[in-house]
């Protein structure tokens, strides 16, 4: 699954689930870093550093979405809300 994930994530270049959202935000990343006058990197390398750190927020939101899935099934399974089940939770830990 998380493969499958990574592999759409880079393949559709999408940040939010629509092919190609990625290039936007790609371009404005890139000529952020460019315009900073600490960097010494070439274009490439910066293309490749913005690519990784768009990537990874990318990755990084649809994990939490997931997150969020298995704990709503969670609630769901048991007939409460999240916030039941969080409360529930911290009630039987002490």
């Amino acid at each position: 699954m998380e493969h499958l994930i990574k592999f759409l994530i880079y393949s559709l270049q999408s940040i939010d689930g629509v092919r190609g959202s990625m290039e936007e935000e790609f371009k404005n990343k890139l000529a952020e870093l460019q315009a900073s006058p600490n960097t010494s990197s070439s274009e490439d390398e910066l293309g490749k550093q913005v690519e990784m750190l768009l990537f990874s927020r990318a990755w990084f939101h649809f994990r939490l979405i997931l997150i969020q899935n298995k704990l709503s099934f969670a609630a769901f399974s048991q007939n409460m809300t999240v916030k039941e089940l969080f409360l529930r939770a911290i009630i039987f830990s002490f």
